[in-house]
């Protein structure tokens, strides 16, 4: 037997090479919030569409409920889950939150409407709140239009 240093064996040699790491890695995965709530959307889309769309009214009474900042942070992270779906299935979530606004006394409408405004404005970068536009209909509407375009020229 060869041995580099005086009791260390040679592992070049391929019987005392060993076979599996004397210690196990770990892998550690870091799960953002988005990706826990991107899986819980994904599964209410098998929900019927009346069952979502209660949900949905369900979610956005929720939200609505926060103090601003927690409000601002859960319709971020309800949005960045959005994002990391598939585009179709997000569109789809979309409409559902926008019919089921429309479920709601107006009062709240307009509060979701401006939650979701401050969240987008305060936590995006410019190419999410692109995609976003592509997903949620209101955001390229002339009124969602007004409220960014008023907002970049007060930031400026």
């Amino acid at each position: 037997m060869v041995t580099a240093v005086t009791g260390r064996p040679d592992w070049t040699s391929p019987e005392l090479a060993p076979t599996t790491p004397a210690v196990p890695t770990t892998v550690i995965q870091v799960i953002r919030p988005a990706q826990i709530e991107r899986e819980r959307y994904e599964e209410f889309l098998a929900l019927p569409t009346d069952e979502l769309r209660a949900c949905a009214a369900e979610e956005i009474r929720t939200e609505l409920g926060l103090s601003e900042d927690r409000q601002r942070e859960a319709i971020h992270t309800r949005l960045a889950a959005w994002l990391e779906m598939d585009p179709e299935d997000a569109r789809i979530l979309a409409r559902v939150w926008d019919d089921a606004a429309l479920e709601l006394p107006a009062d709240d409408t307009r509060r979701r409407f401006e939650a979701e405004c401050d969240a987008i404005l305060h936590g995006f970068r410019f190419e999410d709140f692109t995609r976003l536009a592509d997903l949620m209909p209101w955001v390229q509407s002339r009124y969602g239009l007004e409220v960014f375009g008023a907002s970049a020229r007060s930031a400026a």
